[in-house]
């Protein structure tokens, strides 16, 4: 029998542990110890015990499959910021549609889930023809607002809704960006920002470097 990550689950390595992100439930959990080593064997294309991967199955970290799905976790390295890459001011304007993208990408979390927020993000970057680059005045008009609306409302804990909103409103504007979240351990937290290619919109490459990758939309 072939096997494959459950649906709606995604993971992360830190030190020894595997965490994962269950995105239609909305949360964080860290795989039981003596089962990490058998998901690195199957993760990495070997064969583990019948019992260690019937112990997967249980615990829903896989289900099986048709054909063998590679089990991965992202890859997403930053390595800039989006300051020594663009230029360009913000205007009023620009910065009443930050704020206001961030709002509803705010009420559609509450609203609807994670999941489901994640997947109008998706479908609305498949429904737009993606030619624009974040040089372009626009997409980096909207990259400095997203900036400059922090001053309007607080960043704090608002840094998933955030980079939803930068997401989203650059995909109306025609430019292809990943939404990240990430996670770090000792202690535990997480944190989300808006990336394309290596470079970080909205964040900095210090404050992301202390997290790991978990799902890349």
């Amino acid at each position: 029998m072939e096997h494959a990550l459950r649906s709606g689950l995604s993971f992360c390595e830190i030190g020894e542990a595997i965490i994962f992100i269950d995105i239609v439930a909305d949360r964080y959990f860290r795989l039981r110890d003596d089962l990490t080593e058998s998901f690195k064997a199957l993760a990495d294309g070997g064969q583990p015990s019948e019992d260690a991967v019937a112990a997967l199955l249980r615990q829903k970290i896989v289900q099986p499959a048709a054909v063998a799905a590679k089990i991965s976790a992202p890859r997403l390295a930053p390595a800039a910021h989006v300051s020594a890459a663009i230029d360009g001011a913000a205007k009023t304007s620009d910065l009443v549609r930050a704020v206001a993208a961030e709002v509803r990408a705010e009420r559609k979390l509450k609203s609807i889930g994670l999941a489901a927020s994640v997947e109008a993000l998706t479908l609305l970057k498949r429904r737009r023809e993606m030619a624009a680059t974040i040089d372009d005045p626009l997409p980096a008009r909207a990259i400095r607002a997203s900036e400059v609306a922090k001053l309007v409302r607080s960043p704090a804990n608002r840094c998933l809704p955030r980079s939803i909103g930068l997401v989203a409103r650059l995909a109306q504007l025609g430019c292809a960006v990943h939404l990240v979240l990430a996670v770090r351990s000792a202690p535990f937290a997480a944190h989300s920002w808006a990336q394309v290619g290596d470079i970080v919109l909205n964040d900095t490459v210090e404050e992301v470097g202390r997290y790991t990758p978990i799902f890349v939309a």
